[in-house]
């Protein structure tokens, strides 16, 4: 069963205040597109005693909605009123699409108009093409998912109440809930063992929930539990066998298609040197893509990896404003420990005092360093992208970005100009994230065809690119021009003006 968009609800309206904004009424009104059952228990007297969910934890079409309540009274269908239980039974399932269900509500409530539910799903595929998709509800708590395909392997211990004796690194760990400790319990144990989220079980006849932290707890769980009912979680058992992959798909950054594996991802994150920014901020996505100016300049948007910085690692990283500069062992950042730091490169001491080095002195350790930064955003002091060069190791992942797109994520965080201001994501996305989907450009993703001149080059790439003007794709061009700029890379040309 695909994943689907619950369009339920087409008006939800209390009383006779329909086309408010917002009213309060004991009268409410339910339009449902729909012949699904309604998944609902009615009384002889037509009230509603307990609302029914699918095998997979869903609501069914009348609690989806979420505006009628265990208590509510079914008055009339589609403007009929039924007269006992059988009778309602009778109108329910004789009624012409769409149905208007009016209800009588245990005790006046507002409500306003509802938007659609979108349901989230994850994806679980096998070598042997076996293919499932399962209804799921994420924590509030934890990282949010990647768009990637995961390893899915079986908790050992099964409800992961224990430390596991089973490898779980960069891998979602199916668990059974358990009465012997809690789901956050379970998140702490799997996270600590390197795993990136729980698959939890839920107990059995009760329906997937979203976890909260707990009371009075101040921590941090990064580790998501992602909630699936008791029969979608033995149907995924069934699937280990065959060496199953994870997805998440119909979230709000995840989009329905198959997604790439993140072991193939990070391999082509480990080799770029240049690549698309993605930003998420206020649960929207904006990419920043690589761009040329004329034949060799590199347009803002883009990252360029310093070409002596570790690799990027693949997931989301908060991104933070420095509010001060990077210089000398005085400079102090405050709350961003696992972010990206972006700063601007300071001409009042040498650039590579801002960045941290292999090698260093016990009294000399770079501020993003000494307060556990995952990386550093360099701004360039033009609004044309360069690439600074670090001859010497450096101990953080390191990219540059123009003081354009800098600007642009500025603009995003709302921020204004303090490390603890804002809240945007980064993801770092390589150049070639294209490449696959266009055959004509797959000779090009080997840097050995490209000519070795830097006249040839130009040449090659605006005869390719008059060549794919009738298809002229945004992302196709984008393609072509990030691989142009891979190859000037991969021939020594230097970027930097």
């Amino acid at each position: 069963m695909g994943p689907l968009r619950h369009l339920l609800a087409l008006a939800v309206l209390c009383g006779g205040a329909r086309g408010s904004d917002e009213a309060c009424s004991a009268e409410i009104h339910v339009v449902l597109e729909t012949a699904e059952p309604l998944g609902v228990v009615l009384s002889e007297r037509l009230q509603i005693t307990s609302f029914v969910h699918d095998e997979q934890g869903r609501d069914r079409p009348l609690e989806a909605t979420g505006r009628v309540e265990v208590g509510d009274v079914l008055t009339s269908v589609n403007g009929q009123v039924p007269t006992s239980l059988g009778d309602a039974v009778q109108l329910l399932q004789a009624a012409s699409l769409p149905r208007t269900l009016t209800f009588r509500a245990a005790s006046p409530r507002c409500c306003s108009d509802a938007a659609p539910k979108t349901d989230s799903f994850v994806r679980v595929a096998t070598d042997g093409m076996w293919t499932e998709t399962f209804f799921a509800v994420k924590s509030d708590f934890g990282d949010a998912p990647q768009c990637f395909a995961y390893p899915l392997v079986l908790a050992a211990p099964v409800d992961a109440c224990a430390p596991l004796r089973v490898d779980v690194s960069q891998r979602y760990v199916l668990a059974q809930s358990s009465q012997r400790c809690s789901a956050h319990q379970q998140a702490l144990l799997v996270g600590q063992a390197g795993g990136l989220g729980v698959v939890l079980a839920q107990f059995p006849e009760k329906k997937p929930e979203a976890l909260d932290l707990p009371r009075g707890f101040s921590g941090e769980i990064r580790t998501p539990v992602i909630m699936v009912s008791q029969t979608s979680g033995q149907i995924m058992a069934s699937m280990l066998a065959s060496n199953p992959m994870i997805s998440f798909v119909v979230t709000p950054q995840c989009s329905d298609g198959p997604a790439t594996p993140a072991s193939a991802a990070q391999d082509a994150l480990a080799t770029t040197t240049a690549g698309n920014l993605v930003a998420l901020a206020d649960g929207a996505s904006h990419t920043f893509p690589v761009r040329m100016l004329g034949s060799e300049t590199l347009l803002p948007g883009g990252f360029l990896k310093a070409p002596s910085s570790p690799v990027l690692a693949l997931g989301r990283f908060k991104l933070r404003f420095a509010a001060e500069s990077l210089c000398g062992p005085s400079a102090r950042l405050r709350f961003v420990k696992g972010a990206f730091v972006v700063a601007a490169i300071d001409a009042a001491c040498s650039s590579h005092n801002q960045v941290p080095r292999g090698v260093h002195s016990r009294d000399h350790v770079n501020a993003a360093e000494a307060a556990g930064a995952s990386g550093l955003v360099f701004s360039t002091a033009s609004s044309i992208l360069q690439r600074r060069p670090f001859e010497e190791p450096l101990v953080l992942p390191t990219v540059f970005l123009s003081a354009t797109a800098v600007d642009a994520l500025r603009i995003l965080s709302g921020s204004s100009g303090l490390a603890e201001n804002g809240e945007v994501y980064i993801e770092f996305e390589p150049s070639n994230v294209h490449e696959h989907q266009y055959e004509e450009l797959a000779a090009l993703t080997h840097m050995g065809n490209w000519p070795a001149s830097t006249l040839g080059r130009r040449v090659l790439y605006h005869r390719v690119r008059r060549a794919i003007a009738e298809d002229p794709t945004e992302d196709k061009a984008a393609a072509l021009d990030a691989l142009y700029a891979q190859a000037d890379l991969h021939y020594g040309l230097s970027v930097e003006r």
